[in-house]
């Protein structure tokens, strides 16, 4: 191209020619938007690996509630059936 531009459709100018200043101001502009990802993909990151953390121990504090649960449920049970023997031997009223 004539003067070292480049081809840009829809870009400014008659040509289609991309001049120096809007060439670098797209060029700042991609950088700044770049960065703005680079940045949030770098908190989402970070949120994943936290959220990973939790839910390994939110996994974790629910088998130990779920045993507890099995062994509160049995201890349950078995007072149910010793009740139930004590009130067999009981005379009828």
């Amino acid at each position: 191209m004539p003067g070292g531009g480049q081809a840009i459709p829809g870009a400014c100018g008659p040509s289609g020619i991309l001049t120096a200043s809007l060439h670098h101001f797209y060029h700042q502009r991609m950088d700044a938007e770049l960065t703005q990802l680079e940045a949030q993909l770098e908190q989402l990151i970070s949120h994943h690996g936290a959220l990973r953390t939790e839910n390994r121990s939110l996994r974790a504090r629910l088998m130990q509630l779920e045993a507890e649960n099995r062994q509160l449920s049995d201890k349950v049970r078995l007072a149910a059936e010793r009740l139930e023997a004590v009130l067999e031997k009981l005379p009828e009223a």
